[in-house]
């Protein structure tokens, strides 16, 4: 009985230890890895932003109308 605690007491709690630590590690990347995500989704939007700017030209109205072409075209 002896020396299934003292078996119990050296494996049981270091690996719950460790264990704990690497789950805790693994939610950090995690967060690193969803922060660089919104941060790349909003780059992109940025750029999809001022290309549409760049098409419509400083004459076109806010609905992105091609200049040159009437409504019923």
């Amino acid at each position: 009985m002896i020396t299934a605690a003292v078996v119990h007491f050296l494996t049981v709690p270091p690996m719950a230890k460790y264990l704990a630590g690497r789950a805790a590690m693994q939610a950090a990347k995690e967060d690193v890895q969803e922060t660089l995500e919104v941060s790349e989704l909003e780059v992109l939007k940025e750029i999809r932003d001022a290309l549409v700017a760049q098409r419509r030209g400083p004459g076109c109205g806010a609905l992105g109308q091609v200049p040159g072409r009437g409504h019923d075209q």
